[in-house]
């Protein structure tokens, strides 16, 4: 569905909607972009989280202001528009996670906002999807893990849906594996940062619930379940509400694995919903740059 890129490794890329919609990718940007350039960007960010509103403003991840935050992250802009405006991003953190005495790479789902005004066009889906392209790209093809933080029932039930070995699960008497326990411990001690919670947060261990998870300068992204995107497989409404003390501020922590199959069975049921007609044939690169140039997960 995607023409090739001119050079799909490098570390910032562009391409180009049939909505004539440009939506860019960068890796790393800490790394290598200037400061001018990073604060760019900010701003970027800053603009459609001003568009999304949240209850309190966000204080971590990228809206932290450690001078770092863009060095362990991928980021994907959205632009629309004759004079093109930011109109949504994601935010992945890319973890290191010692499993074993072996460095596994693991992927956050990280933060997703889109201006409500585009709300309905799904381009922070596409946006998750470039990204996954480029790191599976990035991995030669092999498999990664990864975490996703929610509360959100449509989040939770479209993150089980598109990847594998996901827990929590829906189907009663499903267990998480040796490996599912392990990233999650690491994750607990030395990642809380990546997706604004505290360390008064406590984890249960057997259920993969973060009790009061809101405290990390994720605030304002607190809901209450009438406020949730519920999804349309009641399974996931009624795990969320089962499980999650939405009063206090729970979280699921999702772990799992992408992998190229998943990623084209991801593309073949937005094709199946009849997204794919509007958003992603014939997309074309609009240029590579091969000078390092409201949502939770």
């Amino acid at each position: 569905m995607l023409q090739a890129l001119s050079n799909p490794l490098a570390p910032s890329f562009s391409v180009r909607l049939p909505s004539g919609i440009v939506c860019r990718i960068l890796e790393r940007p800490g790394l290598w972009q200037s400061v001018d350039e990073q604060t760019a960007i900010q701003c970027d960010l800053d603009t459609v989280a001003a568009a999304v509103g949240t209850s309190e403003p966000l204080t971590y991840g990228v809206f932290s202001k450690d001078p770092a935050r863009f060095q362990d992250r991928l980021i994907a802009v959205a632009y629309a528009g004759e004079n093109p405006k930011p109109i949504g991003f994601v935010a992945m953190p890319l973890l290191e996670v010692d499993i074993d005495g072996r460095s596994v790479r693991v992927v956050h789902l990280g933060l997703g906002m889109v201006d409500r005004r585009h709300q309905c066009t799904g381009i922070v889906s596409v946006l998750y999807e470039l990204c996954w392209a480029f790191l599976l790209v990035r991995n030669r093809g092999r498999s990664l893990w990864f975490t996703n933080v929610s509360q959100i029932p449509r989040v939770i039930g479209a993150t089980y849906e598109h990847c594998d070995r996901v827990y929590p699960s829906p189907d009663t008497g499903t267990r998480p594996t040796r490996v599912h326990r392990l990233i999650a411990d690491v994750i607990m001690r030395h990642h809380r940062a990546a997706f604004g919670v505290a360390e008064e947060a406590e984890f249960d261990a057997e259920r993969f619930v973060i009790t009061n998870a809101y405290t990390g300068g994720s605030d304002g992204l607190k809901k209450a379940y009438s406020s949730a995107i519920e999804h349309a497989d009641p399974r996931y409404n009624d795990l969320c509400r089962t499980h999650l003390d939405y009063a206090r501020g729970d979280d699921f922590l999702q772990i799992g694995v992408c992998s190229i199959f998943t990623l084209v069975r991801s593309l073949a049921r937005r094709a199946l919903r009849g997204l794919s007609g509007r958003l992603l044939p014939r997309v074309e690169s609009i240029g590579s740059n091969p000078q390092p140039g409201r949502l939770r997960s």
